[in-house]
C-alpha cells in the first residue's frame, strides 16, 4: 500500500517515516539543494512543461488538468515506479495553492490503484481530515463559499465519493438525487432538506439522501463526504 502525503516545499518538515520526493520540472526558487532533506528529484512525475503552461494555475481548468496529467502518468509508469517501491512517500511541490498544484491532486499521483510487476496491486490511502482542512480553507477564499474534489470514482465508475466544503450559510440548491447517496459529515453542521422534511447532521453523522429533490445548507462551516452510486441505465 502506498501512503502519499503532500507538502509545500517552503513549509516542509522532514518526515520520520517513508521517503520524500520533489515533483517539479524546475527547481523551486529560493531553495538551496543542500538545505532540502529529500531522497530524490522526480522531474518526470511532475506535469509536462506543455501541460503546466496550459494550466497556468487556473482553477477553472483543474478537472481537465487532472485528466491530462493522469494520462501522462499512465503513459510513463517507469517515472513513478520509485513511488510504488517506497511505500510511504511525501511529495513536495512549490505552488502557493495547496489545492490546485503540480502534485496533481490531494493524495498525489497516480490517481488510482495500479498493478505492479507480478500482479500485485498498489493501493492509495488518503487523509480525509487533511483534505477537509484544505478544502475548507479553499472554500473560505472562493466567492461561492464552497470547494469540491472527487476523491474516488467518477464518470467511468458506479461509485463516486466527493469531498465538499461549505462556508456557513452556503446552500447547495435543490436538485435531483442522481442515485443511491449518503452524506457523511466530517466537520461542522449541515441541514438536508427534501420537501417539508429536514434532517440536521453534525460531525460523525451519516445522512441517507432521500430519492427526491433536496438541498443541503451549511449551518456553520462544514465539510461532508458525498457518496453516490449512480443508477444503472441498462434496463434492469
Amino acid at each position: 500500500m502506498i501512503e502519499i502525503r503532500l507538502s509545500r516545499i517552503y513549509d516542509h518538515q522532514p518526515q520520520l517515516t517513508g521517503r520524500t520526493f520533489l515533483v517539479e520540472r524546475l527547481w523551486p526558487r529560493g531553495v538551496r539543494r543542500d538545505d532540502l532533506a529529500m531522497d530524490r528529484w522526480l522531474k518526470d512525475v511532475a506535469p509536462s512543461t506543455e501541460l503546466r503552461r496550459w494550466f497556468d494555475h487556473d482553477p477553472a481548468k483543474w478537472a481537465e488538468f487532472r485528466r491530462r496529467y493522469r494520462a501522462e502518468l499512465d503513459a510513463n509508469p517507469q517515472a513513478w515506479a520509485p513511488l510504488v517501491e517506497a511505500g510511504a512517500v511525501t511529495l513536495l511541490y512549490s505552488s502557493r495553492d495547496r489545492v490546485h498544484n503540480n502534485a496533481g491532486r490531494p493524495g498525489g499521483p497516480p490517481a488510482r490503484a495500479h498493478t505492479q510487476p507480478g500482479g500485485r496491486l498498489s493501493m492509495q490511502k488518503l487523509s480525509l481530515e487533511a483534505l477537509a482542512r484544505e478544502h475548507l480553507d479553499h472554500a473560505k477564499q472562493a466567492g461561492a463559499g464552497r470547494s469540491a474534489h472527487t476523491v474516488f470514482g467518477g464518470h467511468e465508475h458506479t461509485m463516486r465519493q466527493t469531498i465538499v466544503a461549505l462556508t456557513a450559510g452556503t446552500t447547495l440548491a435543490e436538485h435531483e438525487n442522481p442515485g443511491e447517496a449518503t452524506v457523511l459529515v466530517l466537520s461542522g453542521r449541515v441541514r438536508l432538506t427534501a420537501g417539508p422534511d429536514s434532517w440536521d447532521g453534525r460531525r460523525g453523522d451519516l445522512l441517507i439522501i432521500p430519492v427526491a429533490r433536496h438541498s443541503l445548507h451549511a449551518l456553520e462551516d462544514a465539510v461532508i463526504l458525498l457518496s453516490v452510486a449512480n443508477r444503472r441505465n441498462d434496463g434492469h
